[in-house]
């Protein structure tokens, strides 16, 4: 069987067509299971995040001591701290403690200040083997002028193991 150049060309473009044919589809499947792997591993390492951040026993301490700091601050210190006092009072009283803080407030009592409904909170504080000593851990605030409820900032001191 003889060929002429013809078909010898007509060949060859079939053969590059079908190969071509094969890599078009070939590469979108390829595409394909690449995204579904960086989703995959983007998914676990999301996971991994969130759940060390509500999971670890530090970062649980941490954010709940932030929160009962900031609820005794706004809820009860300010309020005592202010009560039956003028605006200028308020001011120049809190102004008193801009640079040196208040007193330090102790874990013990941000737990038990509200007739203990923060007890509770106590558990966050003594589980998975670390705990934190209630006598030794403390937050100092540190009013802010204009010195209204939510003008202060505090430091958290752990006792923690």
């Amino acid at each position: 069987m003889d060929f002429s150049q013809a078909d010898i060309k007509n060949i060859k473009n079939l053969k590059t067509a079908k190969n071509l044919r094969t890599a078009k589809h070939s590469a979108p499947l390829a595409k394909r299971f690449a995204i579904i792997i960086i989703i995959f591993c983007s998914a676990i390492i999301l996971l991994n995040i969130v759940a060390n951040a509500y999971f670890n026993p530090g970062a649980v301490v941490d954010r709940e001591i932030n929160n009962l700091a900031k609820e005794y601050y706004e809820d009860y210190l300010y309020q005592n701290m202010t009560t039956g006092l003028s605006e200028e009072e308020i001011a120049k009283e809190l102004a008193r403690y801009e640079k040196s803080g208040t007193g330090n407030v102790y874990l013990r009592q941000l737990l038990l200040y509200d007739s203990g409904r923060r007890e509770d909170a106590a558990s966050y504080f003594n589980h998975k083997g670390y705990t934190c000593d209630r006598n030794k851990t403390y937050v100092k605030y540190y009013p802010e002028p204009p010195f209204k409820k939510e003008n202060y900032h505090f430091e958290i001191k752990l006792a923690c193991e």
